[in-house]
């Protein structure tokens, strides 16, 4: 956890290095009887996985409603596109008068390498999709990324949000850095990792489905 003094941020493939400010490492673990199994499980994970506009469900609806957005501003349900956009609304703080966030998605890939499979969607703070393109729209700075990943090895698979260089947002007006600093607060203090956990586990649990 980024909060421990002595804590080293992983060093994951296809997740950016950190550098500055924190991060998190939020991960869930299930182990299958064969790799047949897991095999199985991986692909109903990933097709979970891709519905972000279902990913509120995945949080029990207390941490924050993500619409997926295209290139274009409209609103798809479709797999996430490189180039995409993903607007965010805060619902674990309703007493915190927060805007909609943005991020958008800087890159989708897979690695399938030997016996594993991997999914990684790269998010990064970004801009209101045809708007100003110096008005980052987000409590975190531009340079702040989110990977999501899904991966299997063997009977392992491994559901996975990693934060890094988290850092908040002030190039914004004295109001809004004002709240983007007590919502980067409040996540870096531990709130988006428990939220995060909550979202990592109930991908990973097919019963939910």
């Amino acid at each position: 956890m980024s909060l421990l003094l002595f804590s080293k941020a992983k060093e994951i493939p296809g997740v950016p290095a950190q550098k500055k400010g924190a991060f998190h490492d939020t991960e869930s673990i299930k182990y299958f009887e064969t790799k047949d199994m897991a095999i199985q499980a991986y692909h109903l994970i990933k097709d979970k996985f891709f519905r972000i506009n279902s990913w509120a469900s995945y949080c029990n609806y207390s941490f924050a409603d993500f619409k997926l957005f295209d290139e274009k501003g409209d609103e798809t349900f479709g797999k996430p596109q490189k180039g995409d956009y993903v607007r965010i609304k805060i619902t674990a703080c309703p007493d915190l008068d927060t805007p909609y966030f943005w991020v958008q998605i800087q890159n989708v890939f897979t690695d399938n390498i030997g016996d594993k499979q991997k999914i990684c969607i790269v998010f990064a703070p970004s801009y209101a999709p045809g708007g100003d393109k110096n008005r980052i729209e987000h409590f975190y700075s531009r340079h702040s990324r989110s990977t999501f990943t899904v991966c299997r090895q063997n009977r392992k698979i491994i559901v996975a949000v990693y934060g890094r260089n988290e850092t908040p947002n002030l190039r914004t007006n004295f109001l809004n850095k004002i709240k983007n600093i007590v919502t980067a607060l409040l996540s870096i203090a531990g709130m988006s990792k428990i939220q995060w956990k909550s979202f990592t586990n109930s991908l990973i649990d097919l019963h939910e489905e």
